[in-house]
């Protein structure tokens, strides 16, 4: 039940003003995003401790973030979820006419941030709801 609530609805945000700021949360963390694929050079940190390039955590990162708070704001989480993987395969594709390496291991970083961000909010839907529960 919890889980078909997840995939079918959206949380209800109902107070305007956290909807709102969540709304310019998201659009500030786009366009963050936006600035540091197609304009700026990021910053690359090499992490000894971990097997792949810190860009990878920085894409899963950002689109983790991004997924988690945009399903607060637009429904259904599964069309979102997918709309923000190809939204990480068309910055890819951008990246190429600016003089940007264009990556399918950026894109697949990107995907896992998505696919973990919205089984964080998934998984925060079910403990609210749980704790709904357990008050009535």
């Amino acid at each position: 039940m919890v889980l078909q609530d997840v995939i079918q609805r959206r949380a209800p945000v109902r107070s305007v003003p956290i909807r709102r700021g969540l709304e310019l949360l998201f659009v500030a963390g786009v366009s963050l995003a936006l600035w540091f694929a197609l304009i700026m050079q990021p910053p690359t940190i090499r992490f000894a401790a971990l097997p792949f390039r810190s860009d990878h955590v920085m894409h899963a990162a950002t689109f983790l973030a991004l997924t988690f708070l945009g399903a607060w704001l637009w429904a259904p989480i599964v069309l979102f979820a997918g709309a923000m993987i190809a939204a990480g395969g068309l910055l890819e594709i951008a990246q190429g006419p600016v003089g940007r390496d264009m990556s399918m291991g950026d894109w697949f970083a990107s995907s896992v941030g998505v696919v973990i961000g919205a089984l964080v909010f998934a998984a925060t839907l079910a403990m609210i709801a749980s704790v709904r529960r357990m008050r009535s």
